[in-house]
Parts: structure tokens; sequence; C-alpha cells
């Protein structure tokens, strides 16, 4: 079908997070994705190839080589275009579309937030919840979409009150959502913020989905978090684990004071930071007695699983 090429590689690097380099790389060597190219010989990607790299991270961060990533990628696409081969012709270009409910819902959200269509972005938002488990829904549906939309509203193709639109329908997706996916009982309990002045809290849901898939309960406590709230929490609650959430990491002297804050509000409980800014404070966190979140799925369940351990072995202690 149809799917013209729309975005330059740095824009595509900056709505999936895979640099440049990796793009060019992946497309040499494994032929994903395959951009178009323009009379000057610039690379502009499709909506579709930022869908293939989206998922070939999506399978790295489950532990899957680069390689088997792309074949699986590949495998997937071609099985959809068989099941078109099997459709009237006469239904159209949006058959492939139709057929991979994930792709339809980003495009679906996008276009209602263009036209400032609440009605129809609460109607995609109630049919999200039939299309997956919540990690599905937050890694393959919303995690992207919010980025493609940050990015249009940074290049100025959508207003800042569209991306508002677009934020509120899926906080209040997430909020609802978060209670009905966690275990009933849990004696693993783990309480998620977003440090110092940062307002980036989806990232928390995201993360609270895949806690309930590994038997956490998770409190979710948004956006400016400040230290003596975690204290409260802490004081008040059993806590297994404190995960924290740093979009932006500020100047060092402040990134200092600011860590110190937290890893004393955090008391006895273990705590991590994670986000794009939890590297470069990577030396403060890990001085402080905090741990650096992976940036991998598998690697983050370890950790859970080690933290589960430790805080049972202390109870049964």
């Amino acid at each position: 079908m149809s799917d013209p090429g729309r975005y330059r590689i740095q824009t595509v690097a900056d709505m999936t997070g895979v640099s440049a380099a990796t793009l060019r790389q992946w497309e040499r060597r494994y032929g994903v994705p395959s951009p178009d190219r323009t009379e000057s010989a610039y690379r502009v990607y499709s909506a579709r190839d930022v869908d293939q790299i989206r998922r070939m991270v999506a399978l790295g961060e489950q532990g899957v080589s680069p390689s088997e990533a792309s074949r699986l990628v590949v495998a997937e696409d071609a099985a959809v275009a068989r099941e078109v081969d099997t459709i009237d012709p006469s239904l159209g270009e949006t058959v492939l579309d139709e057929l991979d409910p994930y792709f339809e819902a980003r495009r679906r959200i996008i276009e209602t937030v263009e036209q400032y269509d609440f009605d129809g972005l609460a109607a995609v938002m109630r049919k999200l919840l039939y299309l997956g488990n919540a990690v599905s829904l937050f890694e393959r549906i919303i995690a992207p979409t919010m980025r493609e939309i940050g990015q249009r509203w940074h290049d100025g193709t959508l207003s800042v009150a569209q991306e508002h639109m677009a934020s509120e329908a899926v906080g209040q997706l997430m909020h609802q959502l978060l209670p009905l996916v966690q275990p009933e009982e849990s004696d693993l309990t783990a309480a998620l913020a977003c440090m110092g002045e940062d307002t980036h809290s989806l990232p928390l849901y995201g993360v609270g989905f895949r806690l309930a898939q590994w038997g956490y309960r998770s409190m979710v406590l948004g956006a400016r978090t400040p230290p003596d709230a975690i204290a409260a929490i802490r004081a008040n609650t059993e806590l297994t684990v404190i995960g924290l959430s740093i979009t932006l990491a500020p100047a060092e002297m402040k990134a200092q004071r600011m860590v110190q804050a937290y890893a004393e509000s955090a008391g006895d409980v273990p705590w991590m930071v994670g986000g794009r800014g939890a590297r470069p404070m990577a030396p403060l966190v890990e001085k402080a007695g905090g741990l650096v979140a992976p940036t991998d799925a598998a690697g983050l369940r370890a950790l859970m699983q080690r933290l589960a351990a430790r805080r049972r072995g202390q109870r049964s202690g």
C-alpha cells in the first residue's frame, strides 16, 4: 500500500530513541527499515518505517538480537500482507492498517487530535482496552504515539492545545487502567514518582504496568513529587522499592542536592532512578546509595526479582 515517507532521519531518531547511526546500520545490515530517498538522496521515513523501528526496539529490550528482531519484524509484516492478499482488493488501501490494530490505533489517536475531535479521541481510548494487555497497549500504542505528538508539537505541526488534549486523554486512561491490572494481593509494593520539577509522569505508568506483571502493586505519585512526599509514603507504607523518574538532568550542583534529598527520603528502602536523565546522574545516584534502573525489560525484571527476594528474606529473618 502507499505509505509515503515524511520524517527525516534525525526526527525518527528523536521519536524512537534509536540514533541516526544505528538506523543507517540497521538499514545496511538487515534491510529494516527501508526508507525512501528524496531527489537529493536524503532518507525519508514513513509511519510504517517508524513502527518497524519501534518493534525492533521492543524486541531488543526483551533480549532479542537486532538481526533476529529484524527477521521477526519482516516475518510479521509478511504475514499481515498475506492476509491482505486473501481480501477483496476493492476494499482499498486501508485494509493493511485495519489488520494491524496497533498501527490503526496510533493513526486514529493522531487523527482525532489533529481535528480537535474530543469525542472521537475518547472513543479511541475506550477501544484500546480491547487490544491487548496493559504493557502492549502502553509500549505499542501510547508511548510511541505520545512521542510522535510531542515531536510534532516541537516541530510546530501540532499546537500546545492539541498536545495537552492528547496528554489529558491518555493520562485519564492510564489512571483508570493501572488499578485494573495490579495483583489483588501482593507483599511487593512500589512507589513511582517524578523527581524535582519533572512533569513527564506518563512513563511511570509504563513501569507500573510491567511491575504488575511481575507481582508488584504500584502507587503512582505523579509529576513534581518532592522528597517530603516520598518520606511520608515510606513512613506510612511498607515499600519494596521507590522508583524515581527524571527526563532532563539538572546542573551538577542542583542534581547533587536533589539526589541527596531523595536518598534521605527513601531511608532504608531501595530506590532507583530511571528516565532519559538518569544516566548523566548515575555517579551521583550510586554514590548516594541508589540504583540506576536498567533500560531493558529483562534487566529491570532481574533487578526487581532480586529486590523481591531481599524483601521477603528480611521478613522471614
